[in-house]
């Protein structure tokens, strides 16, 4: 079983088999309750498919443009769910590496970054200290 994280445009998240068919997933109504919401419906769904943490084989996240909120909170929850669970994690685009990991053994190897389409629009504050 692997798990999809997309939090760029349309932000959800999927439980794939290891045919990549579709088990179940959970597309957010609210963007801005990402941050809060994200793992705690990553274990509902895992806990209504009845599926255990420890059976997923990897972890799949959307690193495309999109939001910069919104791809930070992606890459690092999907970061720090396959290192804390040693399994890999692989950018959407890079699925082919999948039969790969399917092989080879379930570990935790690097990090995936996230991709953005723009620079960070950083500006100085409003506020006076």
């Amino acid at each position: 079983m692997f798990l999809f994280i997309d939090t760029t445009n349309e932000p959800m998240i999927r439980i794939m088999n290891n045919s990549f068919s579709i088990v179940d997933e959970y597309i957010f109504g609210n963007r801005n309750m990402i941050s809060e919401e994200l793992l705690i419906k990553i274990e509902n769904l895992l806990s209504e498919n009845k599926i255990k943490k420890r059976d997923l084989s990897g972890i799949i996240v959307n690193t495309a443009a999109g939001s910069y909120t919104g791809q930070r909170i992606g890459v690092t929850c999907a970061n720090f769910l396959a290192f804390s669970l040693n399994i890999p994690v692989l950018e959407q685009d890079k699925m082919a590496q999948i039969s790969v990991v399917k092989k080879e053994k379930r570990q935790f190897s690097a990090p995936v970054f996230p991709f953005y389409k723009d620079l960070p629009h950083i500006t100085k504050s409003k506020s006076r200290l």
